[in-house]
């Protein structure tokens, strides 16, 4: 009971804090305007015509708008998978026109190979977390949705979500997915000041109506920040409850052994013991309990960055 309370205590815990670390850091990614079609499902149900991306490289102050398509894979090498946050891949499907070091739409870098040129059909750039699963490499042949792809290129981001993306020009993802022509899901928008977000923000969603919606890096982030806000509360109330079965765990366990040592307790009495000393007796016992269960519900230490920390049930780490 004490370890089962334990091990859930820092299992929800471990999980909840690498969750909002790692959604953080995804959303440091994230800047510049993304603009999708008005609709309650969000950019995947998204349609907008290439002919908006005229009018919004017209406003003052962007850069540059790139369009996008983004969809979870059906399959990868004739394996489908169930969908997770920790399984699914994504593909995302834009227009790549030049070879560079960096990815614009995602914010990625080139570790591996080469970028997507305009040129390029058949081809793709996958994630460091998608080389790693499925054992891929530059210039090695991976089937998608029934379609075979070579790769060209290995990118990173700072994310792990973002890292289980598939890059792939436009024309290849509409047909790969059968997405309508001249039609893209959203609009990534790239500012010459990414501090004036709000402001250029107010000025596309004036210009296109309400039938898009516009959102800007530092909307996304505090709409995220209010998610991770409420995951992190249910699961203090959840570990909280685990705590208090532990406590109570501990507690029985402790009554249990004073009500069943009752000879064992007066003949160290009549031995000279005092009550001070059978208490401490007891404490001495219920702390020892304690630390096995906190060291019961981890699986060893790693030296890792120059420090140790325990890998605990969950897979996470402290």
């Amino acid at each position: 009971m004490v370890v089962v309370g334990v091990a859930a205590i820092i299992t929800l815990t471990s999980l909840a804090d690498g969750v909002f670390m790692d959604v953080k850091s995804a959303v440091a990614q994230v800047q510049g305007i993304i603009v999708f079609q008005q609709n309650p499902y969000g950019p995947l149900f998204s349609q907008i015509d290439e002919s908006y991306i005229q009018k919004i490289e017209q406003i003052t102050g962007v850069k540059k708008v790139h369009p996008a398509i983004i969809q979870p894979a059906r399959e990868i090498d004739g394996k489908p998978f169930t969908y997770s946050a920790n399984s699914i891949v994504r593909l995302i499907g834009s227009r790549f026109e030049s070879i560079q070091d960096k990815i614009t739409v995602i914010r990625a870098e080139i570790v591996e190979g080469r970028s997507l040129k305009a040129s390029d059909r058949g081809k793709v750039i996958i994630g460091t977390e998608i080389k790693e699963q499925y054992n891929k490499f530059v210039g090695n042949k991976i089937k998608i949705n029934g379609k075979t792809f070579e790769i060209v290129g290995v990118y990173r981001t700072g994310s792990k979500y973002l890292n289980r993306g598939i890059l792939l020009q436009l024309d290849d993802m509409r047909e790969l997915i059968s997405f309508p022509k001249n039609k893209v899901a959203q609009l990534n928008v790239e500012l010459e000041n990414p501090d004036e977000a709000n402001k250029i923000a107010k000025l596309i969603q004036f210009k296109l109506g309400n039938k898009f919606k516009v959102i800007n890096s530092t909307q996304f982030a505090e709409s995220l920040a209010n998610i991770l806000g409420d995951l992190r509360l249910f699961v203090l109330a959840v570990a909280s409850l685990a705590a208090i079965v532990a406590a109570i765990g501990i507690l029985n366990t402790m009554l249990m052994s004073v009500m069943e040592r009752y000879r064992e307790i007066g003949t160290l009495k009549a031995t000279g013991w005092a009550n001070t000393n059978i208490m401490q007796m007891i404490l001495y016992e219920s702390t020892f309990i304690g630390i096995i269960g906190i060291w019961g519900s981890c699986l060893k230490p790693r030296f890792v960055a120059d420090r140790y920390i325990y890998v605990c049930f969950s897979g996470a780490s402290w």
